[in-house]
């Protein structure tokens, strides 16, 4: 008997130590339980395959015309609610996706999604697409990045592996310890990338080039990945990138920044301020004092409460990222970047750990950022246009942009979908 619970064991083993697969673990959402049973069987908006002519004819320029691929739905309330937050791909297949989690220290879990192309059973070789989840981002809930998922692993045919926010509840849920931001986010996504390309997980065989995605509150931890990947050191020596190209849409760039705009009295920064209160249960669970917080008044007066105080109370407890640097020694080739630890070693502050800009330098790895206009949730003005204009402190070499219509880059809708394939593709310079 011994001897066949022990088989059991070894069968079942992950083939790293720090890594698992959790599809029989509990689903971590913010919504009641009969709400969630419903989202999940709710069939997600179908967008059509169809491109028109005028549309068509621009794929053969060398550079795209949005314009000219615009989508005209005749859409009610309903399919344009879902066309923004749940486009239809089902990635609650086992036999496609699997929940997966990595651990690189005790106490801190990072939760993702993996779906492996295969063909009679047996994994493909092909490259792989790594998302970073925007603000709140759930592997359970999995809302707003679906289209963008459907893309890379549907129609573009790739691996994909989806990484949630640290703002998700389930992040947030399975972690004690919680914090915010690029530095603690861009390290997560740089050990899972050496994971890959050092070969510690079983599927790495089976990726042949790796691409980065990001969605608005993720963009400085993509920042971040992309830094430490172009500037760390393999055997003392200067490393080629790893990233072959890095896609993002509406991306945060300045922290600090971005959320003092939203600490501004008005409609919009209430409404975000009750939405993302109510979306941090997790963390009102276990803090009384976010959970006293009078947030009705905000309903009078339009002054957001919940999210300065969360904050403020962050920012001077998380001056420095919860994972440790001393994680990357299970690499004994690599080598971060000097600059990088100094940085990390002085800072005192979150704010302070995550205005990283001046030694910020992209020198190799093609980045292209979508935009739409006017976008409420992270304002262009303080953050991408500065790169563009060339007024945000870093080195952007190999940036480019391009300007979308919609509301914060969902753009299911509002384009041919056609058009949206050949966007991704073009983005990360796929032949």
């Amino acid at each position: 008997m011994r001897l066949t619970v022990l088989a059991i064991v070894l069968a079942v083993s992950p083939a790293f130590a720090g890594y698992s697969v959790i599809n029989n673990s509990p689903k971590l959402s913010v919504y009641p339980e009969w709400l969630y049973t419903r989202m999940m069987a709710t069939k997600g908006w179908q967008p059509s395959l169809d491109v028109s002519e005028q549309c068509k004819l621009s794929f053969s320029s060398p550079e795209l015309v949005p314009a000219q691929c615009e989508a005209h739905y005749n859409l009610s309330y309903w399919e344009s609610f879902l066309s923004k937050i749940y486009v239809d791909f089902d990635v609650t297949d086992q036999t496609k996706f699997q929940r997966v989690q990595f651990e690189p220290q005790p106490g801190l879990k990072i939760r993702g999604l993996l779906g492996l192309q295969t063909e009679k059973g047996k994994t493909q070789k092909k490259p792989l697409i790594i998302v970073r989840m925007g603000i709140h981002g759930n592997i359970d809930e999995f809302l707003a990045e679906r289209f963008l998922a459907r893309i890379a692993y549907q129609d573009l045919g790739y691996h994909l592996l989806v990484i949630e926010s640290l703002t998700s509840h389930g992040n947030l849920t399975v972690n004690t310890d919680y914090t915010i931001g690029g530095i603690e986010e861009g390290l997560h996504t740089f050990y899972i990338l050496n994971l890959i390309t050092h070969k510690q997980l079983e599927w790495a065989k089976d990726i042949s080039d790796i691409y980065l995605m990001g969605i608005s509150l993720s963009g400085p931890g993509v920042f971040i990945a992309n830094y430490l990947d172009e500037h760390s050191l393999i055997k003392g020596k200067k490393k080629k990138a790893d990233l072959k190209a890095i896609e993002l849409f509406c991306p945060l760039v300045n922290f600090e920044e971005t959320y003092k705009e939203h600490t501004k009295p008005g409609l919009f920064p209430a409404f975000a301020d009750m939405w993302n209160r109510r979306r941090l249960l997790a963390i009102r669970l276990r803090d009384k004092k976010l959970e006293d917080i009078p947030w009705y008044l905000t309903l009078f007066d339009l002054t957001p409460r919940f999210m300065p105080q969360a904050l403020g109370e962050l920012n001077l407890k998380r001056g420095k990222p919860i994972f440790n640097l001393e994680n990357f020694k299970q690499f004994p080739d690599l080598q971060l970047p000097k600059e990088f630890i100094d940085h990390v070693d002085k800072s005192k502050t979150l704010y302070e750990l995550n205005a990283f800009w001046n030694i910020y330098k992209n020198e190799e790895t093609p980045i292209h950022i979508y935009l739409t206009p006017d976008d409420p949730l992270v304002m262009n003005k303080v953050n991408s246009e500065l790169i563009r204009e060339h007024k945000q402190p870093g080195v952007f070499k190999k940036v480019t942009f391009t300007d979308l219509k919609g509301l914060h880059c969902a753009l299911a809708a509002e384009y041919q979908w056609p058009f949206l394939v050949e966007l991704v593709r073009r983005g990360f310079q796929i032949k």
